[in-house]
């Protein structure tokens, strides 16, 4: 019933219609946005005044320039009923900039968000006697990465690219800048649950205890009940203080915590256990310094293949996986795997002994250095502190990052799966060089119990990973 458009999806129908009306001369095809006015105006004290003001004369009437920015008085009633602003008469009463006579300030102030909105242009040039300094712009915009909750992706961001693109088309900003954030993370919420007595009010967890499996007040001996996870809020009484935490574990071990027990897209779900054992694992990397004989002080670096036994090569393997895996997620801000990924660096150390070949103590020194260089963005604290006690004069945030080694990047072994009927029979440590036909013999060799008397009817080999026998 379509004609020339019979058969085709709806968003290659809504193009070629659009294309047929625009060849015909009757239309244009057009994006149109969702946006509404924005009422910026606010009868509070915070935020930037407008600066316009009333006369009876000229009516409403610009703040000339020079006089710019009308400033909040610093002395004000507020707690004064309605806008605290008009009934400051100093502030209210003025003259008007066009015929002189008197008249009155508009006592509205901007929505914050007209600050927040271009703040990140202003950092640019923060000494600049211009709003905008051009060449600085051109420098540092646009942002690299913007991080907020998710309701700041509707809001804000809508906002800050809005005043942006005004900025530029007023000639603030570079004609070239089309955004100003090259990416967008939206950083999930920090969820726990909330308690209450039986009168309904809400207890701060710091004053909860586990008993007996419930959830008890610390003082009263009351039992409480425990509601569902949900956004840490005032209203629910359900945040920690920081502060009480940073005092408890450390400020690095808090940091840790929050980073480690969620992607940051997703909702953290707070739990102490969870900063308990990264408390503890603190204590277990600083013990790499502190607690081995080993010399720290030593400065040789083995390549892979100065090495000789197995182990040391593992090792090698380990730290310079660890360097590519820790850069890399960085690079993406998958940061819960950055921690991880030390973690298992600083266990595979923790192995090495005094008693160990010279090279295998070389690679601990090796290792424990990249370490602390790895951990520094997300523990800052104890990393420049045992990097001072390495003897290291310079700061860590001005060494340079480590780099891997792309042939330490690489398995002399790997561990080939292999099945029967797509069902797990065997593990083979076999060479990473090793070749299909080598690969395909030893799988079926390992699982000749399985294969007895059953017709092989299909091989199937995926390089590096598994053989999979199909046998009846």
């Amino acid at each position: 019933n379509s004609g020339e458009f019979d058969g085709l999806s709806v968003a290659d129908a809504k193009k070629a219609v659009i294309a047929k009306i625009e060849e015909m001369g009757i239309g244009k095809g057009t994006t149109n946005f969702k946006l509404r006015d924005w009422g910026i105006s606010r009868q509070r004290y915070w935020g930037t005044p407008i600066p316009f003001v009333e006369c009876e004369d000229c009516g409403t009437v610009p703040v000339n320039k020079q006089d710019l920015p009308v400033k909040l008085p610093d002395e004000i009633d507020i707690n004064a009923k309605g806008n605290p602003l008009a009934s400051d008469e100093e502030f209210v009463n003025t003259t008007c900039p066009k015929c002189g006579k008197a008249a009155k300030r508009t006592t509205d102030t901007m929505d914050t968000f007209m600050d927040s909105s271009w703040y990140f242009l202003r950092y640019t040039c923060s000494n600049s006697e211009q709003v905008l300094d051009m060449e600085e712009l051109k420098r540092w915009m646009p942002v690299d990465t913007y991080i907020g909750g998710i309701e700041h992706a509707i809001l804000h961001l809508l906002y800050s690219r809005f005043v942006t693109k005004a900025l530029r088309d007023c000639g603030y900003v570079q004609p070239e800048l089309k955004e100003p954030f090259k990416r967008l993370i939206t950083q999930g919420m920090v969820i726990a649950p909330s308690f209450q007595d039986e009168k309904g009010d809400y207890i701060n967890p710091v004053d909860v205890i586990e008993k007996d499996g419930k959830a008890v007040h610390k003082d009263t001996g009351e039992v409480l009940k425990m509601n569902r996870m949900e956004k840490m809020s005032k209203s629910k009484n359900n945040g920690v203080d920081p502060a009480i935490l940073f005092e408890q574990y450390g400020a690095d071990a808090v940091r840790t915590a929050i980073i480690f027990i969620a992607p940051v897209e997703k909702d953290l779900e707070w739990t102490e256990n969870a900063l308990e054992g990264c408390w503890r694992f603190m204590g277990r990397f600083w013990n790499l310094v502190h607690n081995t004989e080993i010399d720290l002080a030593n400065e040789t670096v083995y390549g892979i293949d100065d090495l000789d036994t197995k182990e040391e090569k593992a090792l090698k393997r380990v730290i310079h996986k660890t360097i590519k895996r820790v850069t890399d997620d960085l690079d993406k801000f998958q940061l819960n795997t950055v921690v991880a990924a030390i973690m298992e660096l600083s266990n595979a150390l923790a192995k090495v002994k005094a008693t160990d070949s010279d090279k295998m103590k070389a690679l601990y020194a090796e290792g424990v250095k990249t370490a602390i260089q790895l951990f520094n963005p997300v523990a800052p604290h104890i990393t420049e502190e045992l990097w001072t006690d390495l003897g290291k004069a310079e700061s860590l945030t001005a060494t340079a990052w480590p780099k891997a080694e792309e042939n330490a990047l690489e398995d002399d072994e790997i561990t080939l799966v292999v099945q029967v009927n797509g069902k797990l029979k065997a593990k083979l440590q076999v060479s990473a060089s090793i070749e299909k036909d080598e690969a395909e013999k030893l799988a079926q060799e390992a699982v000749t119990k399985d294969t007895d008397g059953k017709e092989i009817k299909k091989v199937i080999y995926v390089p590096g990973r598994l053989v999979n026998i199909v046998a009846i």
